[in-house]
């Protein structure tokens, strides 16, 4: 293991989050607290899913599925308070203005919104890897390609028919592009408050968000940056991706995600965005921040020869967990609580089972696991679902600040067969069913899904500590 100092930690000086049903970190705090789901029939707000919806999954272009995590309002912003011209809003993709409020609440948070600081070595790190609204502002070239044949054979009543459904559609601008560009995104965020590092996104399928964070410690690090922001951001506007996923059936039928329980059959869609604000540990300390969590160690990999660009590994999954424990110098003997991926699939949980009971399998200790999917299935991207990294590992730190943690599967839930032996204190993991004190000196996040675009399986961890909210000083006043 490396020799820590603390110029390698890593402090989490600021947050903010927006997830279906939680408007902010203390709305989501709450629901985690209550086991609240947040999952909602489709609403009519995004598109009329009655065309397609089918009950039989094998429907082309049709999908079972029914429900989802949905932000409200995504179509209300506050161009003005940020400056930007109506012009440029009416074609730029809600997840960019999305990211924008949530840097600001989180900057706020950190006491920096009006503040003096060196901002040119500032980077911003985004986990982004779909942008559905471009398919929405692109639709008269589409209807223009229809019309035209390229896809079919067409007639003067299809003509007009396609002409007449993308009326409300405004015609391809100057900002229509660069709106929904997801590099622009990050530089958003960059020019808006000035900050001259690097600023770029990521895409890591579910992983996006947190290889962000990964790729902002290593910057800080590295001396290339003091400061950075880093999350990430997913919208559902289209109903592409969800008629996708159930082709392979990896949502679920019954329209409940249940990770890590007998009756599991996949996840479900969600919105959401997730920021951080990350320093030195050392320079947040000297400049009397106040200190949610400490990252002290991050790991990431990838599959690499496994049985397919998208089967999950468990030597992957073990590997991404050692390299991150050695990063951080920490001994997984230590580890109290573990915030798990929980896809909720046949494939991928006992897979993450078998990883997590390999890394902590002693059976004489006590590590226990929660998971924040079965109640908010928040996604940094579609094809990469998963949460937004950035704002769970807040979410941890929240937890460890108000002393409790979470089991945030359905309550009824039958455990999967390998998680049995577990309410015998037979292995070293536990489901964690109700908040309880939790007092352990180190916490660990980590998250996995296959990577998708054919290039492997992407596994990246965080390893933080809880003491970090202990160390700070008081906020800086703005």
């Amino acid at each position: 293991m490396s020799d820590n100092t603390g110029s390698r930690d890593i402090a989490i000086v600021g947050y903010a989050c927006k997830f279906a049903g939680a408007n902010d970190v203390g709305q989501f705090w709450d629901n985690l607290k209550q086991a609240r789901t947040s999952f909602q029939p489709i609403p009519s707000s995004r598109w009329n899913h009655e065309t397609f919806y089918a009950e039989h999954s094998r429907e082309n272009d049709k999908t079972y599925v029914t429900t989802g995590g949905f932000v409200d309002d995504v179509d209300q912003f506050a161009a003005m308070h940020f400056g930007i011209a109506p012009r440029r809003v009416e074609v730029m993709d809600p997840q960019h203005r999305l990211v924008l409020d949530a840097v600001r609440v989180a900057m706020q948070d950190a006491g920096l919104e009006n503040a003096d600081y060196d901002r040119a070595k500032v980077g911003t790190f985004l986990g982004v890897s779909t942008s559905e609204y471009r398919n929405l502002i692109t639709s008269r070239t589409t209807a223009m390609l229809l019309a035209d044949g390229a896809f079919g054979s067409t007639d003067q009543t299809t003509d007009h028919a396609v002409g007449h459904g993308v009326e409300n559609v405004a015609p391809i601008s100057a900002f229509s592009m660069p709106g929904v560009l997801m590099n622009m995104a990050a530089a958003n965020v960059a020019h808006q408050w000035k900050f001259g590092g690097p600023a770029f996104t990521v895409d890591a399928a579910c992983t996006s968000s947190l290889v962000a964070v990964s790729d902002a410690v290593h910057y800080i690090r590295a001396g290339v940056c003091d400061m950075a922001v880093a999350g990430g951001v997913y919208l559902n506007l289209t109903p592409e991706a969800i008629v996708g996923f159930s082709r392979i059936g990896a949502i679920s039928k019954k329209g409940a995600c249940r990770p890590f329980d007998a009756d599991a059959d996949g996840f479900l869609q969600g919105d959401g965005v997730g920021i951080v604000v990350l320093k030195r540990l050392d320079q947040a300390l000297a400049d009397g921040d106040r200190i949610h969590a400490v990252i002290k160690g991050v790991g990431i990999n990838n599959d690499g020869d496994s049985s397919g660009p998208m089967a999950p590994s468990v030597a992957g999954q073990v590997d991404v967990l050692r390299r991150a424990y050695s990063d951080a110098n920490v001994d997984p003997k230590t580890v109290g609580f573990v915030e798990c991926h929980g896809t909720a699939t046949p494939v991928g949980d006992p897979v993450e089972i078998e990883a997590l009971n390999e890394v902590f399998g002693e059976k004489s200790r006590r590590c226990f696991c929660g998971e924040r999917e079965g109640k908010h299935r928040a996604h940094d991207e579609l094809r990469g679902r998963g949460g937004i990294a950035a704002c769970r590992v807040e979410r941890r730190a929240r937890r460890n600040h108000a002393a409790g943690c979470v089991r945030n599967t359905q309550s009824k839930t039958r455990p999967r067969r390998s998680w049995v032996s577990c309410a015998d204190l037979d292995c070293s993991m536990g489901i964690q069913r109700a908040a309880a004190s939790w007092r352990k000196r180190i916490w660990l996040w980590r998250h996995k899904l296959p990577y998708r675009r054919g290039a492997g399986s992407a596994h990246a961890k965080i390893a933080p500590d809880g003491r970090a909210n202990l160390c700070g000083a008081q906020r800086r006043k703005s």
